[in-house]
């Protein structure tokens, strides 16, 4: 089932701005918080969180610690320890919307469905990401069998989505999203319709066109996958970098990928290996 999940390259972002700017003394929670942050850009998520142990231990009420350490903890693909930080971050109640979101995402990856549930369901009256909760609260209940809540939910996720189109029509991912629902439903031309209006919108923001690539024989599943874990968008309304190709060739490369994916499941072999070939031209 296709899911929206919460993205760590994309939250980090917003997470780990918090106190990385000023000057920090040696030994003090902020300094220690800054090692771990530039630990985490490098990619060295077990220091990350070495350093961010430390900040807890000097200040365990420190603002973006435990929203940070569950960033690092998930791509260690250590989801029960992520979880234990977002539960930490709604008692203490820090970004209490996205908490939930992330953590609900772990809850899934850890095949611990009911509880993924529940947090989609504490989601919803809050209007975080609406049409995203009722997409993934449909998989999760199409995982355990529960077919009619599902495609309940993948049709209130449509509605979302429709409504958030009726307020910006130039947002791409609202298209993408609810093209994910109809794709969810089977209704394979709607689902077309919407990755194209994606494309036709995300390249409008490209300012210059990539270079050709040559086609690799070893795509990842990752790098062909329409959303998941390793898909470069969360929720692009925040910190969207409005004039940064390689922001868009990510979107229209993983535009290209899902409209791709739709075009086999309707037995369009060729449109799907055109817009494969389309989507390699946009591969970062």
């Amino acid at each position: 089932m296709q899911r929206t999940y919460c993205l760590s390259a994309v939250i980090t972002l917003c997470v780990l701005s918090f106190s990385v700017q000023s000057q920090e003394v040696a030994g003090t929670a902020e300094y220690y918080y800054k090692l771990g942050v530039s630990s985490y850009e490098k990619q060295k998520y077990e220091d990350a969180i070495g350093y961010f142990i430390k900040v807890i231990e000097l200040d365990p009420v420190y603002k973006g610690v435990y929203e940070s350490r569950a960033l690092a903890f998930e791509r260690l693909e250590k989801y029960k320890e992520a979880i234990a930080d977002w539960t930490k971050c709604i008692e203490l109640k820090y970004s209490i919307e996205r908490s939930y979101y992330c953590r609900a995402c772990d809850y899934s990856w850890i095949k611990s469905y009911k509880e993924a549930i529940a947090d989609w369901t504490t989601l919803i009256p809050l209007n975080y990401m609406t049409g995203d909760v009722y997409r993934n609260r449909a998989c999760d209940h199409n995982t355990i069998n529960k077919k009619k809540e599902a495609i309940a939910d993948w049709n209130k996720s449509i509605a979302a989505f429709t409504k958030s189109i009726q307020l910006d029509p130039k947002e791409p991912y609202d298209f993408s999203g609810r093209a994910l629902s109809y794709y969810e439903l089977g209704k394979y031309r709607e689902a077309l319709g919407d990755y194209t209006k994606a494309i036709q919108i995300a390249s409008l923001k490209v300012k210059n066109k990539p270079r050709k690539i040559v086609p690799s024989k070893n795509i990842s599943k990752a790098s062909q996958s329409s959303s998941g874990k390793n898909d470069n968008e969360n929720d692009p309304k925040q910190n969207t970098p409005e004039n940064d190709d390689q922001y868009w060739y990510s979107r229209l490369c993983s535009y290209y990928n899902a409209r791709a994916q739709v075009y086999e499941a309707a037995g369009r072999k060729k449109e799907a290996e055109i817009d494969r070939a389309k989507a390699m031209e946009y591969q970062n």
